[in-house]
């Protein structure tokens, strides 16, 4: 998403609507405020919202972690 698409928008593909709706209330923001204007400790409110309420399955995917080949086995 664009860092200027709304929060509602921006967190569809991980919250529903009524977690969404829970989220706004605690970052205390409307639904159309963009997604770029969150500050650090309201990024933490959004963390802690996901990993309270939704489902792991709908957490977002890791594009790619680092070290996760088979990099240090055999002193590599």
């Amino acid at each position: 998403h664009a860092p200027h698409a709304p929060l509602g928008e921006a967190l569809r593909h991980i919250f529903t609507p009524k977690q969404i709706r829970l989220l706004l209330r605690n970052l205390g923001l409307e639904r159309d405020a963009p997604i770029c204007s969150l500050t650090e400790s309201q990024w933490g409110i959004v963390y802690l919202t996901m990993r309270q309420h939704v489902p792991p399955e709908r957490w977002p995917k890791a594009l790619s972690p680092i070290g996760t080949k088979e990099q240090g086995k055999n002193g590599s």
